[in-house]
């Protein structure tokens, strides 16, 4: 098996959607001094790589603690967007994407991950093709960007409100361009919030 971390590493200096929580980690231990080593963090929870479910921007009481584990497993579809400002429906994704995939839009945006034009320079999903992920009954949608939108987060709504979760701020989805299948996994920690910072990875035959 071969694997492709699509996880942002997080730290310090990591960079907030504007109006977020910024993330801090503090070591509260040295092993010299105390025996033992610790850090603690304090973070919002929409932070680096992060899962958003419906409750985040829908009138829904259900936790991402309450999700079973395959809602954040499945079939991989990579999109290949690279250069495009709106991401619209195209006659080639109708046979490509199927009931139940994880959808990735490739942007190439997360070259730009912590600068400061990220949250502002980057492409939106067309309503249109929102519409068809709905149809389609998709698990969920990965970009390699803040968001697939911008206020008033229409994309945002449209897919939550039907129960498709959206991982955002991925990364490497250029080791995935010749990879004909593979799957994602994007596990949350069991909390009671309406989204998490995930470790994402792929998973694909290969030697």
């Amino acid at each position: 098996m071969k694997y492709v971390d699509l996880t942002q590493i997080i730290d310090n200096d990591t960079k907030v959607y504007p109006g977020d929580e910024s993330f801090s980690i503090k070591q509260a231990a040295d092993l010299e001094k105390d025996g033992y080593t610790a850090y603690n963090i304090s973070t919002g929870l929409h932070v680096g790589t992060h899962i958003d479910i419906p409750m985040h921007m829908c009138e829904n009481s259900k936790y991402i603690s309450e999700y079973p584990l395959d809602r954040f497993i499945g079939n991989g579809v990579l999109i290949n967007v690279v250069g495009e400002d709106i991401i619209n429906l195209k006659e080639e994704y109708y046979k490509k994407i199927k009931e139940n995939d994880i959808v990735l839009f490739y942007t190439g945006c997360s070259s730009k991950f912590g600068q400061d034009d990220y949250f502002e320079d980057h492409p939106v999903i067309s309503e249109e093709f929102a519409e068809f992920l709905v149809v389609k009954k998709i698990k969920m949608i990965g970009i390699d960007a803040p968001s697939p939108d911008k206020h008033p987060y229409n994309i945002h709504k449209i897919l939550l409100k039907n129960d498709i979760a959206l991982l955002e701020n991925i990364t490497n989805l250029k080791d995935l361009v010749y990879v004909e299948k593979f799957e994602v996994f994007a596990q949350p920690l069991k909390i009671n919030a309406e989204a998490s910072l995930v470790r994402a990875f792929a998973q694909y035959q290969g030697y």
